[in-house]
């Protein structure tokens, strides 16, 4: 497991690539959207992007770091 750092506004995951990387909030939150539709937030403890290291699907959503993370 990697320790990765990402600003207010960076997009960490985009919607439709592919990834074998789930990540874990430790602190701060991200919003979910599909398509331009924000769908959701997630904060500390959760996990997104899962989906990408079972059967190496396409992401499923777009997550952009609403505070710094």
């Amino acid at each position: 497991m990697n320790r990765l750092y990402f600003e207010s506004g960076k997009t960490i995951i985009r919607e439709g690539e592919n990834s074998t990387d789930a990540f874990f909030i430790e602190s701060g939150e991200v919003k979910i959207l599909k398509g331009k539709k924000e769908i959701g937030t997630l904060k500390e403890n959760a996990i997104f992007g899962e989906h990408g290291c079972i059967g190496h699907k396409p992401r499923t959503a777009t997550v952009v770091a609403l505070t710094p993370l």
